[in-house]
């Protein structure tokens, strides 16, 4: 038998081939014919190739993609998750036959022995019972939604697991569905559960969702999570209290943590030598670079040496209380799938002789915990935050500094910090106005909270809070006029003091982005 099929960088080819028939088992819809083409040739040649055939039913795929179904065929035939699509007609779609199956077997595609469903079955609790697991499926398949919808206008309103198949152990998927894309918005309005177990594609009782979702718990053994990261400049005393905590308090104990110390003089790089092994750190020093990175510029190249799904930003003068890592990653679960970076409530010296209530951050007397590294009470803080996190349970859009926590993927999409801005201040404002406008969560919670010491090493070298380091006298000086030259208008807070987007800012980022 013959046909044409479109391959992108070729055009229409002339394909020779075997067909078999296939029929699903729908149960409450009629029955659905399906075609594999085996022992293919293409304008002649053998071709270990083979391809799965949709034919025709109603609803079929939207006009508007039918009368021009070259972007779609050229972009599934690139590097995506979309299955590869050869043709798209009024008789059939013709799309790349993988020997996979489906994340959820549902009577629509229901070609297997009960042998093969209830191997698969196994295998699918199995892998899912895992919250990692489940969290990294689900957003894989809305960023592939988000791409193709960027990329071609397309979105679908059948999000189910029967289509997407999967390889053996799930580390590979592909959406099938090619007949369900419409021109016009994405939107995620449906449950996280509706792409993890199916919901009401479940119709044969693949899988138990119940069994699933009761074994959803972080395993605090995990290293494949959150990587830790720190940047840090002449910080010696308050960065051994940091790592200490970190590895102490968190929940993730054992997580990859990554150090980059830059121009540091103070003891800093020979204790990281000495104490690499002991916390098991990944360590990167640089002595002496002429033109500093600074804390922006640091960021970003830990950043660079993270391989988990999510980075930890945390600066070197914090102390972390217990858990406060898990009660980060907590609020991922409730937006799954929003870009998102999610900060810690501070709690601060007052050092700075400011007012108490300022949102984010509780400002306390110095003696409350003391506010250097030699008298800081840390049993009596851990207490304190256990009970400040129980008595409040409220999210607020605001940032402080650049210390949360971030996916990976949300990190090098946005670009992480300018270096415009190093090697200190201002960075943190330029990264957050950004983020809003491209339209990332940005959430502060109670239920992880830190002790900041108070910009020790950035701001000032010394316990003496009147003198300032000298990058801190130059970025002080500086940035305020790199911000003006950027973005052409000086910040203007909101009501809980976090930088507001004003129309000046979404014009000048047109212009950015546009070149």
């Amino acid at each position: 038998m013959t046909d044409k099929i479109y391959i992108k960088g070729k055009g229409y080819v002339e394909l020779t081939y075997e067909k078999e028939d296939v029929r699903s088992t729908h149960i409450d819809k009629p029955q659905r014919d399906y075609e594999i083409w085996s022992n293919c040739r293409i304008d002649g040649k053998e071709t270990d190739s083979m391809f799965f055939v949709i034919k025709n039913y109603e609803p079929w795929i939207d006009n508007k993609v039918l009368s021009n179904p070259k972007p779609v065929m050229d972009y599934t035939q690139d590097d995506n998750k979309i299955i590869e699509t050869y043709k798209i007609s009024k008789k059939m779609i013709v799309t790349k036959f993988y020997d996979w199956y489906p994340s959820v077997i549902k009577s629509a595609n229901n070609f297997y022995s009960k042998d093969t469903f209830l191997d698969r079955g196994k295998k699918h609790l199995d892998f899912f019972s895992s919250k990692i697991n489940s969290d990294r499926f689900y957003r894989s398949v809305i960023d592939e939604y988000k791409k193709l919808n960027k990329e071609l206008g397309l979105y679908s309103d059948d999000i189910a697991p029967n289509n997407f198949i999967v390889n053996d152990d799930y580390t590979d998927f592909r959406i099938i569905d090619v007949v369900s894309f419409k021109e016009g918005e994405f939107k995620i309005d449906f449950p996280y559960t509706q792409i993890i177990h199916g919901d009401g594609s479940n119709d044969i009782g693949f899988v138990n969702p119940q069994e699933i979702e009761s074994s959803w718990v972080y395993n605090k053994n995990d290293t494949s999570t959150i990587t830790f990261c720190i940047s840090t400049y002449n910080n010696f005393d308050y960065l051994k209290l940091a790592v200490k905590s970190v590895r102490e308090n968190s929940y993730f104990k054992n997580a990859p943590f990554v150090i980059h110390a830059e121009n540091c003089d103070d003891g800093t790089n020979e204790w990281l030598e000495d104490n690499k092994d002991k916390y098991n750190l990944e360590i990167y020093i640089e002595p002496n670079n002429k033109v500093a990175r600074g804390i922006g510029g640091g960021m970003d190249f830990v950043a660079s040496k993270v391989k988990t799904e999510f980075i930890n930003f945390i600066h070197s003068d914090f102390y972390v209380s217990r858990n406060w890592d898990i009660e980060l990653l907590k609020v991922f679960d409730k937006y799954p799938s929003e870009p998102m970076m999610v900060f810690s409530h501070r709690v601060q010296p007052n050092i700075f002789n400011e007012k108490p209530g300022r949102p984010g951050t509780h400002i306390v007397p110095c003696e409350e915990f003391g506010e250097y590294h030699h008298n800081f009470d840390e049993i009596w803080f851990l207490d304190w935050c256990e009970e400040f996190s129980s008595l409040n349970d409220f999210e607020i859009r605001k940032g402080e500094g650049v210390s949360g926590l971030i996916r990976k993927s949300d990190w090098d999409y946005i670009g992480g910090n300018d270096s415009l801005f190093a090697p200190a201040s201002w960075e943190d404002m330029d990264l957050f106005i950004r983020m809003q406008l491209e339209n990332y969560k940005i959430v502060l919670t109670p239920k992880s909270v830190v002790y900041h010491f108070g910009a020790r090493g950035s701001h000032f070298p010394t316990d003496d809070f009147t003198v300032k380091s000298d990058r801190q006298v130059v970025a002080e000086t500086t940035n305020a006029k790199k911000w003006w030259n950027k973005w052409g208008v000086m910040p203007v807070f909101d009501e809980v003091e976090f930088i507001k987007v004003t129309d000046d800012y979404i014009k000048k980022y047109k212009e950015i982005k546009n070149g």
